[in-house]
């Protein structure tokens, strides 16, 4: 159980770090969209994970085929870069863009292992993702991710104001807050969990088995249900059952 759980800090971590990285990766010219939005089906290579790291909204759905269609103006279409790297797109410009009409990405892929979030955009799940594996999340700017899903192990990383937003269900969850974005779960149920707060943002979620809780912040974790506990708090955070009965 150790051993998954350093695995799958690990893999959130470098995921992080790939969002990071590709924010940082730009150049003195810019450009500015240009005529009316209009939508295009993009070529690529297949992938199980992306990093948004522009100011777009994401739409992900789990289909039989890979398909990504991008709405926007022409011009900052042919501005993105449609590299994929291990596996995974890291959505960004080829060359920085100072203003342009709202950008939409839609993506359908039959698995999804890695979503990464840099920035002010939004990933929604139009419908539930199952995996048979593991889904690694990582946040690092103000944007939101909201994600229906059944999986064998989840991760989520948030280093910025972004929330997590998460329904369906897992065996087993590591959760880490550094920064004031929630992660709300309390529509995801998980079997073990392990919640690791340093920062001001705050976990909601729904545990049957056993739950460790480790908080230096002023972060807090809600939860549901009668798990065995483990504690350690050295900030001002607290562990709060919630006994809210849901009629949804």
């Amino acid at each position: 159980m150790k051993q998954k759980r350093i695995a799958g800090i690990a893999m959130v971590a470098t995921l992080l770090m790939t969002v990071m990285m590709s924010c940082e990766d730009c150049c003195t010219p810019v450009i500015k969209g240009r005529g009316p939005t209009v939508e295009a089906d993009l070529i690529m290579d297949p992938f199980e994970g992306f990093v948004l790291a522009i100011a777009a909204n994401v739409e992900i759905t789990q289909g039989d085929e890979q398909r990504v269609t991008v709405k926007a103006q022409s011009n900052i279409i042919d501005n993105l870069c449609l590299d994929v790297v291990k596996g995974s797109w890291v959505i960004r410009y080829e060359v920085p863009v100072l203003h342009a009409q709202p950008v939409t990405i839609y993506i359908t892929v039959p698995s999804l292992n890695q979503i990464g979030l840099s920035g002010s955009g939004n990933i929604i799940g139009t419908n539930p993702f199952t995996t048979s594996t593991k889904l690694d999340i990582a946040v690092s700017g103000s944007g939101n991710v909201e994600l229906e899903t059944v999986n064998e192990i989840m991760n989520v990383l948030i280093s910025g104001s972004g929330d997590v937003n998460l329904k369906g269900e897992t065996d087993d969850c590591d959760l880490w807050i550094s920064g004031s974005g929630n992660i709300n779960a309390f529509d995801f149920d998980t079997r073990i969990a392990m919640v690791t707060i340093s920062g001001s943002g705050n976990t909601y979620l729904s545990v049957t088995e056993f739950l460790k809780v480790l908080i230096s912040g002023s972060g807090s974790v809600h939860y549901r249900n009668s798990p065995e506990i483990e504690v350690s708090i050295s900030g001002s955070g607290r562990v709060i059952k919630d006994f809210t009965t849901l009629t949804d």
